[in-house]
C-alpha cells in the first residue's frame, strides 16, 4: 500500500501540500530568529567612533527616511550610550532589499544638507525577523535626530534580547514603544530621556 496523502480536518492533503507547509514553517521560524551576536559582528565592520567627515566638513545624521515617508517622531539619545534602533517594515522579507534606507546628513553648522546612502555613522547591522532593519546609532553623534518610517502600523521597537545585551533602561524603551503611532493619523514625538 502506497501512502500518497494524509487527512486533516476531514480534507485530504497531498504530500506536495505538506512539503510546502513545512517549508513555510521553517522559513517563518528562520525569519523570526533574532541573532544579536550577528548584529554585533556586523556593526564592528565600521569604526563609528572616529569623526565622520565628507569633503573636509564634519557631518551628523539629521534624518533617517524610508521610501520618502513622513516623520514619525524624534528620539533624544543619552550622552554616552550607543543605541540600536530597529524598524520593522510592514512589507515582506523579500522587499527589504528593495526598500533601502536613505540617510540624510547635515553639517554641524547646518549650512548644508544632502542625502547619503549608508554612511559610516549609521551602520546597517543586518536584516532579521522578516523585515527587521537594525541600525547602530552612536549617541554622541545623533542627539535629537529624526527617525522616519511610516506605512500604517509600522512599529519602532527594540528586540528584547538586544535590550538585555546593551543594558538599556527597559522602562525608557517601554515609554518609546508605548508612544509609537499605529497609523499615519496618530503621529507622536518619540523621546527617550538621556540616561544619567
Amino acid at each position: 500500500m502506497k501512502l500518497s496523502a494524509i487527512k486533516a480536518g476531514g480534507r485530504t492533503i497531498g504530500w506536495s501540500g505538506v512539503i510546502v507547509a513545512l517549508v513555510c514553517v521553517l522559513l517563518t521560524g528562520w525569519a523570526l530568529q533574532l541573532t544579536p551576536d550577528g548584529f554585533k559582528q556586523d556593526s564592528r565592520a565600521t569604526d563609528i567612533g572616529e569623526p565622520f567627515e565628507v569633503e573636509g566638513s564634519t557631518w551628523t545624521v539629521a534624518e533617517v527616511r524610508y521610501a520618502g515617508f513622513v516623520t514619525v517622531g524624534q528620539t533624544v539619545l543619552g550622552p554616552t550610550q550607543d543605541v540600536y534602533v530597529a524598524v520593522l517594515l510592514t512589507l515582506s522579507a523579500g522587499m527589504t532589499d528593495f526598500l533601502q534606507p536613505e540617510v540624510y546628513l547635515q553639517t554641524t553648522d547646518d549650512v548644508e544638507r544632502r542625502p547619503v546612502r549608508r554612511p559610516p555613522m549609521v551602520v546597517p547591522a543586518g536584516y532579521t525577523g522578516g523585515g527587521w532593519m537594525i541600525f547602530e546609532v552612536p549617541a554622541n553623534r545623533l542627539a535629537g535626530a529624526k527617525i522616519t518610517a511610516v506605512p500604517a502600523a509600522t512599529m519602532l521597537r527594540f528586540p528584547p534580547q538586544l535590550v538585555v545585551d546593551l543594558g538599556l533602561d527597559q522602562s525608557a524603551v517601554d515609554d518609546v514603544v508605548a508612544q509609537v503611532p499605529t497609523s499615519t493619523a496618530d503621529l507622536t514625538d518619540l523621546e527617550v530621556e538621556p540616561q544619567p
